[in-house]
């Protein structure tokens, strides 16, 4: 997505040509008239006329903003800061086109910055900056970049009614329309089922659609079977709490692909339950306060241990976590791997953790599940790890066979993807990672 994006910033040269970029290498190629198209988008379905699109422009009083509405926007108004601006020129003073990196002098970015010129041509925006020492740049940006850098209306959480997303195992693998919609509802639901897949290489084949599957210490997939001694309660009958895998690592899986192989019409239970962690959070810290921000204080160790495959994985971590606005940034919930509490001593440090440690526990336990899947043989069932907490009820095998193939994919590059087909076929971009 950053080369897409990039290039669409680094198309144009105002000199005797434009340079083209395809994904392997880059290519240069005359221009043919002084109106030329950006012929970087030939290959995503973008209008190649954006300039016609712009209902109108104008730079505010103190020269500080561009303002730019946008006919398919319904006239919606977006403004562009000048020092902004300034750190997007195009021109080979600013923009390397070979590396599509910046190379402006941070130097250069001082305010106060003003836009003393600026007019609209051959799809982009060509601007005179001016310093306050007087010192003048001129330079230019695509007309495309500033499209989709505009600021959205976001769409409000109640807009989207959660379901489950069904698809055929060939519809993901026969077209980018497939895998894009699977993608975008995996985005906007956070679960999708796919069926039918064949047990033989099935759930690598979906998982590699995305990109590369994540080898952990249990390699590049895990047989998920009931076994004597196991190494992960998964592997046994008893009922599994919700939780998020990998909560020990310090970069958790993004995508977890669970695909059926045999589930004998004898065995009993083993259903699947998930829900949305951030939604729980969010909605515990209305209720629970003075709970709340004790989880986002006291820090405790997330831990896995195995001698059969010589790892210690830790890592130390509230378990809610915040950003820079005071909103959920991150939740880290998996209580089989929660280790100590990091604080041994201070008593009262302590009672209020296990005091809202056991309130969001049953808070968790207790709060309407989005789903519950029973699985067939040929479903892969696919969410967002780190989003979706999953359950698994009791096992009864009553002599029969209940068998389970697993594997992960970064949610880098399943954004990536969904980012890059968006723009290719010409759909809304969910390029934010959705988390409520």
């Amino acid at each position: 997505m950053f080369l897409i994006l990039r290039t669409a910033r680094s198309a144009w040269r105002c000199s005797n040509g434009i340079y083209l970029k395809s994904f392997n290498y880059p290519k240069f190629r005359p221009a043919k008239s002084q109106h030329r198209a950006l012929s970087v988008f030939a290959e995503f379905k973008l209008p190649n006329n954006i300039s016609s699109d712009v209902e109108k422009h104008s730079i505010s009083p103190d020269k500080k903003h561009l303002a730019i509405s946008w006919k398919a926007d319904n006239s919606q108004t977006n403004e562009y800061y000048s020092l902004w601006l300034r750190h997007q020129c195009n021109c080979e003073k600013c923009l390397q086109i070979s590396s599509n990196q910046n190379i402006i002098n941070p130097d250069d970015l001082d305010p106060p910055i003003f836009l003393e010129e600026l007019s609209i041509k051959d799809e982009c925006v060509y601007i005179t900056w001016k310093y306050e020492d007087g010192r003048i740049h001129k330079g230019f940006i695509s007309l495309h970049w500033l499209y989709h850098m505009r600021r959205k209306i976001p769409a409000k959480k109640s807009d989207v009614k959660f379901y489950l997303p069904e698809f055929e195992f060939e519809e993901v693998l026969s077209s980018d329309e497939g895998l894009y919609n699977y993608l975008s509802l995996m985005n906007q639901h956070g679960v999708v089922k796919v069926i039918n897949a064949p047990a033989e290489k099935g759930m690598a084949q979906i998982a590699e659609r995305i990109s590369f599957r994540l080898r952990s210490f249990y390699g590049f997939e895990f047989d998920v079977l009931v076994v004597d001694d196991p190494i992960d309660a998964a592997y046994s009958t008893i009922r599994l709490n919700h939780h998020m895998d990998f909560a020990y690592y310090y970069h958790q899986a993004g995508l977890q692909h669970l695909h059926c192989i045999k589930n004998d019409p004898c065995v009993k239970g083993g259903v699947l339950t998930l829900n949305n962690i951030y939604t729980i959070a969010d909605n515990f810290r209305k209720e629970y306060p003075e709970y709340f921000l004790t989880l986002t204080r006291v820090p405790v160790i997330f831990h896995h241990l195995t001698f059969t495959l010589q790892t210690y994985m830790e890592v130390r971590s509230t378990i809610f976590s915040l950003d820079h606005n005071g909103d959920i940034s991150y939740v880290r919930w998996s209580p089989a791997p929660q280790g100590p509490v990091i604080e041994m001593k201070d008593a009262s440090t302590l009672d209020a953790f296990f005091k809202a440690y056991n309130q969001f526990y049953r808070y968790v336990e207790n709060y309407p599940p989005k789903t519950t899947i029973t699985y067939r043989p040929g479903d892969i069932v696919s969410f967002h790890n780190f989003r979706m907490i999953h359950a698994r009820s009791k096992i009864e095998l009553n002599g029969g066979t209940r068998h389970l193939r697993g594997c992960y994919t970064p949610i880098d590059e399943f954004l990536s993807k969904l980012r890059y087909l968006s723009i290719k076929l010409g759909k809304p971009t969910s390029a934010p990672l959705t988390l409520f």
